[in-house]
């Protein structure tokens, strides 16, 4: 049983190794990959196109918790103290900065080895969640992929957190020896924690669905494909947007927006429309709590309240409601 452990942590380590070696992705500032990027998947036509019919709808999902719910890092989306104190482990000290490129950055400095900078790609969530949120980071690597970093920050709390359960890819060997992570869910970061209690360290959750890696359900954006590309010899992933956008919850609606303009366009024209209606938007997507053995929530007053958090909670007090 000793040995078996012994393997499950050097093929930890091994896989700790050849993770941050891929370590490099760059993001230059001021460059949109997740939102207004004017690209689409099949079949959706992006939120934009709903606000013309259906301003008021649009109005209250803009400011709402899914309207805010992410996107490219920068002083309108980060809320996490970039520039300020360094996050401080047992084994390491992260320090979370902007550098001269207005990059956002996590350099992590561990005894003995160089240090390792994971420029942010993208900004996860707002802290909205009831009864403590976080806001979670990606970063771009150099095989295609998007991966989650082990650095969330409460601003209810005034705290960073990482999750402590095993989140490896199934093809780790011992990823089902919980006991090689603290397991204890996401807790606040201490002096006491070591880095290599996250579960995310190394970063080995992507967005998007992929069964070579662990992931998150799609869950934190829109419409997010990720597809290995054998003639690039590398992943591609394509993200909508960090939001959550209207198709998330509504399904594609690209063919009802032609049709609803199409007929909009020949009464401009004096010609009698299509007898026949627009279409409405295709059947919308398994609710997300749903893909967590979860029921939906109830309905709620427009979606403008946080609804209680599908998949953790964090031990930190509720945001107040003013």
């Amino acid at each position: 049983m000793s040995a078996l452990r012994g393997l499950g942590i050097a093929a930890t380590a091994v896989l700790a190794a050849s993770v941050l070696a891929l370590v490099g992705g760059d993001v230059e500032p001021g460059t949109s990959r997740y939102q207004a990027t004017g690209q689409s998947a099949p079949g959706f036509a992006g939120s934009e196109a709903c606000r013309s019919c259906h301003t008021e709808q649009f109005d209250a999902w803009e400011g709402s918790t899914h309207g805010t719910a992410g996107g490219d890092p920068g002083p309108e989306t980060v809320v996490a103290p970039f520039g300020g104190p360094p996050i401080r482990f047992a084994d390491a000290v992260v320090s979370p900065v902007v550098d001269g490129k207005g990059r956002y950055v996590f350099v992590v400095e561990r005894a003995g080895r160089p240090p390792t900078e994971l420029v942010v790609s993208g900004v996860i969530g707002r802290g909205h969640m009831v009864g403590g949120g976080t806001q979670g980071f990606v970063s771009r690597f150099p095989d295609g992929t998007e991966r989650f970093l082990p650095f969330d920050y409460s601003e209810d709390a005034d705290t960073w957190f990482c999750n402590t359960a095993f989140v490896g890819g199934f093809w780790v060997p011992g990823a089902d020896r919980a006991r090689l992570r603290a397991d204890a869910g996401w807790l606040p970061v201490t002096e006491e924690m070591r880095l290599t209690d996250c579960g995310d360290w190394p970063p080995v959750r992507i967005l998007g669905t992929n069964r070579r890696f662990a992931n998150c359900q799609n869950c934190h954006g829109s419409q997010i494909e990720v597809e290995y590309r054998p003639d690039a010899g590398r992943y591609e992933t394509q993200v909508a947007t960090l939001q959550i956008n209207c198709e998330s919850c509504h399904g594609p609606a690209l063919a009802h927006v032609e049709r609803a303009g199409a007929a909009s366009l020949a009464r401009e024209r004096g010609e009698s429309p299509s007898r026949r209606r627009p279409s409405p938007p295709g059947p919308p997507p398994p609710h997300p709590h749903q893909a967590l053995g979860r029921p939906p929530p109830p309905p709620h007053d427009g979606g403008l309240q946080p609804r209680p958090p599908p998949h953790r909670r964090l031990p930190i007090p509720a945001r107040r409601q003013d």
